[in-house]
């Protein structure tokens, strides 16, 4: 497990991809192929490594858990992280007794925040409300894709792909029919295709051109033209 204390890392895990920011926390399993990227600079992490027959949990719900990132506002989270921040400082002042029986109770602290992460910690109809919200924030940002989405959630990409499909939609899919909509009305006010592609998200022009004749088979100007009948 990596407790993130400062900037923010980047986990890879049982086809899932999640950025780790500060204060948030992520469990992983080293017998199966990982990746993480810490590359950003002012890193601080803790990183925790328990043997899996110490803990008391199912091998599923590990598997489960493994790649999600566990929010910096969890309480759980926030109570292991000083909990663990306090051993690392007073080790040294600990007799064998001591750092034996406060292990055992940090195993505990993680089986029971494995337990929970497990569960199905929020329901379609929730996770689609905060995803929403998040594209409507964000519609004009470049950066607005699945990974933002799935960080700005605190789930998996796949939690992402999984809560869209529900909808008939794949994500990227609803978040250009949505810049669409917008580009229409900005278009329809007069404004140039310049301003209407850096107001929807994309930072260079042709590119929105490109979406734009996907969807409706045409140009910017040639669609204002056919819309004011020229």
């Amino acid at each position: 497990m990596t407790l993130q204390l400062a900037s923010e890392g980047q986990l890879t895990q049982n086809g899932r991809s999640s950025s780790v920011p500060a204060g948030a926390g992520v469990f992983y399993e080293t017998r199966r192929p990982y990746e993480i990227d810490n590359r950003q600079d002012g890193q601080r992490q803790f990183t925790v490594r328990v043997a899996r027959a110490a803990l008391d949990v199912a091998d599923s719900a590990v598997s489960r858990t493994c790649g999600e990132v566990i929010s910096p506002r969890s309480p759980e989270l926030r109570v292991l992280r000083t909990t663990i921040a306090s051993l690392h400082e007073e080790c040294e002042e600990l007799s064998i007794e001591a750092r034996e029986d406060l292990g055992d109770h940090v195993l505990d602290m993680i089986a029971s925040l494995i337990r929970r992460q497990a569960r199905p910690s929020m329901s379609t109809p929730r996770l689609m409300r905060g995803l929403m919200a998040h594209i409507e924030e964000n519609i004009h940002s470049p950066e607005l894709n699945v990974t933002s989405l799935a960080a700005a959630c605190f789930v998996s990409e796949r939690s992402v792909y999984e809560a869209f499909a529900g909808m008939g939609y794949a994500p990227a899919a609803y978040i250009t029919n949505l810049r669409m909509q917008q580009a229409e009305r900005y278009l329809m006010e007069g404004r140039s295709v310049q301003v209407t592609a850096g107001l929807c998200g994309y930072s260079d022009p042709s590119t929105f051109i490109r979406a734009f004749r996907r969807v409706h088979h045409t140009t910017p100007k040639a669609w204002v033209d056919g819309k004011r009948g020229r």
